[in-house]
């Protein structure tokens, strides 16, 4: 949140200590910077890749409820799914690499495993596309209410290719059925 500079660090860092009293946790650290919680942007992709748009409205409408800053989740969306792409396609040494911690290296992991690599990678553009859209919007909340839906409700490349291969068998025997049918004439 500081953008690099010092100074803000130490600004930021004062407020964080003074809201939580003593001890300093992730979580209300990110509540007090209106950041989403990790676990919040967890169980929101969990309900993308589930294809669960009302869970997924749900889990947005509890983030913006606790104060989240609309910007900085579309932020922190962004980099979150990037995450995922790298788990996917870097594996927990890409991960670890970057400087993200064991725990959430295996908890990222577990999310993509189910993932084909295809609709991993269309979620991650049409995120990130949605995500600098929204942030464009004269309604940022709306956009992103559209975009979480948007990304819940696509049709993944594995069921339309499932689609495709039925429809062209089914035409397939149709032609094989109209040509015997002519025979037989």
């Amino acid at each position: 949140r500081a953008d690099g500079s010092m100074r803000d660090a130490q600004t930021l860092l004062d407020k964080v200590q003074l809201f939580c009293e003593g001890k300093i946790t992730l979580s209300e650290a990110s509540r007090l910077l209106g950041a989403a919680d990790r676990a919040e942007l967890m169980a929101l992709a969990g309900a993308i890749i589930a294809h669960d748009a009302a869970r997924s409205l749900e889990i947005l409408s509890e983030c913006f409820a606790t104060g989240v800053d609309i910007n900085l989740f579309l932020r922190d969306f962004t980099a979150f799914w990037a995450e995922l792409f790298l788990a996917k396609f870097g594996g927990s040494k890409g991960l670890i690499d970057s400087g993200i911690s064991k725990s959430d290296t295996e908890e990222l992991s577990s999310i993509v495993a189910a993932v084909e690599a295809p609709d991993l990678q269309e979620l991650v553009r049409v995120g990130r596309e949605g995500a600098d859209s929204a942030l464009r919007s004269s309604f940022p909340k709306y956009a992103t209410e559209a975009l979480v839906v948007r990304m819940a409700l696509r049709e993944s490349f594995t069921d339309l290719g499932k689609f495709l291969e039925k429809a062209r068998s089914g035409s397939g025997q149709q032609a094989s059925v109209a040509s015997r049918s002519a025979a037989v004439v």
